[in-house]
């Protein structure tokens, strides 16, 4: 998933506008949107005929969570790390040419995953793959056009928006409990140390690389897909561990922590995106469960 599951939330600019209700509202409503999209596809799961396997290649005890955890959080430091790298070698257009890619086919693969899975529930077996192609097909589209023209804003925000559902989804379906509630941990505490001393540090500072789609820009607010991800999971978690009372707690929390981060914003050009939203959710959906 590389350089989107650990971006920050950070300010277009030094000068920037003070942090009122006006500048703060489109990141408020971006993320609920894609908190209750994401819940409608999970639901649509819910009520289907396909079972997901669950992702726990080192099982499911505290110790296997932990493992598994480790495994998406080291590929995205190392994916960092590289473009680190090559943003120091000034390869600009070889990490627009990965990103672009990277992207398209994150969006495509997805897409097609997804429909195999929620297709069932909605329409006739025999339909699913010319949907599942024509959905795929008309997202890689969206996506490159959002990666080839990064300065489209309302396609930028459209390609954010169906790849931040799409992931959420996916890790919703596919990452069970403890590791659901370690991995956003482990995350969290990985963007602390990324935002203020590690690799991410440089491409905050580096304004020299168009990472399209994987930031969304919410007036004067730029928002890392990392992070939106995770405010969209984290509710569906709720939904799915808990039942609606879950779902509802896990909104008002991410929502509540992601306007303390925004707050945090006055004094600072960047700040780490998931640590409070984050605690503050699994540690009430820990106890509610």
């Amino acid at each position: 998933m590389g350089k989107k599951d650990e971006e920050s939330i950070k300010r277009n600019s030094e000068n920037t506008r003070p942090i009122t209700l006006k500048t703060i509202l489109p990141v408020m409503s971006f993320t609920l949107l894609t908190q209750l999209l994401t819940i409608l596809l999970v639901t649509s799961y819910l009520s289907g005929k396909v079972i997901v396997p669950a992702y726990e290649p080192f099982g499911n005890s505290i110790v296997g969570s932990v493992g598994n955890s480790l495994v998406m959080l080291i590929t995205v430091f190392l994916v960092t790390i590289g473009l680190v790298w090559f943003v120091r070698k000034k390869r600009f257009s070889l990490i627009k040419k990965f990103l672009s890619i990277f992207i398209i086919f994150t969006g495509i693969f997805l897409t097609n995953l997804l429909s195999q899975i929620l297709l069932p529930s909605i329409v006739d077996s025999e339909n699913i793959p010319l949907i599942s192609a024509l959905l795929s097909l008309c997202i890689g589209i969206i996506i490159g056009i959002s990666t080839i023209k990064p300065n489209r804003k309302r396609i930028g925000l459209i390609s954010a928006l169906m790849l931040s559902v799409e992931i959420a989804t996916y890790f919703a379906l596919f990452i069970h409990p403890p590791t659901v509630f370690i991995l956003p941990v482990a995350f969290a505490l990985y963007d602390i140390y990324a935002v203020f001393v590690g690799p991410l540090k440089t491409l905050i500072s580096d304004g020299s690389v168009a990472l399209g789609p994987l930031v969304a820009r919410l007036g004067t607010f730029e928002v890392g897909l990392g992070d939106i991800i995770f405010y969209s999971f984290l509710p569906s978690v709720g939904l799915i561990i808990i039942g609606v009372n879950g779902a509802l707690f896990a909104i008002i929390s991410t929502n509540f922590g992601l306007l303390l981060t925004l707050l945090m914003l006055r004094k600072r050009r960047s700040f780490p995106g998931l640590p409070i939203p984050v605690i503050f959710t699994v540690v009430g959906l820990v106890v509610l469960s």
